[in-house]
């Protein structure tokens, strides 16, 4: 998303990182869990919040939208995501396929 909305690769992380946090259970649930109820959160879902939170505290973009991304780029970002940074999505504890991106995207859209 960097390159493609001229935004730091910070930036780009910080508008995904609750979504990836909401995801990982999918393939990692009990360490996400784990991780959450470690930090003080009653779940999963309650951490992600409060990420967001924070984003939002820190006045940081939580949307694409906020970035100028339009909706019709989502395909094409999720497209670009799996097959150039495959090794990258790999590391997550959510199952990235292409199809698990273009979730994550609509729902930070």
């Amino acid at each position: 998303m960097g390159a493609l909305y001229h935004i730091p690769h910070g930036i780009g992380c910080a508008i995904s990182i609750s979504q990836f946090i909401r995801l990982s259970p999918e393939r990692e649930n009990e360490k996400m869990t784990r991780l959450a109820k470690t930090l003080g959160f009653s779940g999963v879902a309650a951490f992600a919040d409060h990420v967001d939170r924070l984003m939002r505290s820190l006045e940081m973009p939580v949307r694409l939208r906020e970035i100028g991304a339009a909706q019709a780029d989502i395909d094409g970002i999720a497209e670009t995501a799996v097959t150039r940074y495959a090794g990258q999505l790999n590391l997550s504890p959510a199952c990235m396929t292409k199809e698990a991106v273009v979730r994550l995207l609509n729902n930070i859209y």
